[in-house]
């Protein structure tokens, strides 16, 4: 059990120690992301032909008409 939860996509490193002193390799963990990300911004380009914008990194956004209708969709960097 950790004293504080990992929720954010933390990185961890694990490995044993056993009774004699021997160590095995490490492995990583990551823990789950579990918080929404911030709100994106957005902004139209002057003929209206693109939306530019900032957003979390590795996530998708998509442009949606009035209508719900997905009108384009990106993964930032």
């Amino acid at each position: 059990d950790l004293d504080e939860p990992l929720t954010n996509g933390e990185e961890v490193t694990v490995g044993l120690v056993d009774e004699a002193g021997n160590k095995s390799p490490e492995v990583g963990a990551t823990a789950p992301d579990t918080t929404a990300p911030e709100a994106p911004t957005a902004e139209f380009n002057e003929d209206g032909s693109e939306v530019s914008g900032t957003a979390e990194p590795g996530s998708t956004v998509q442009v949606k008409d009035k209508d719900g209708n997905v009108l384009g969709t990106a993964v930032t960097d």
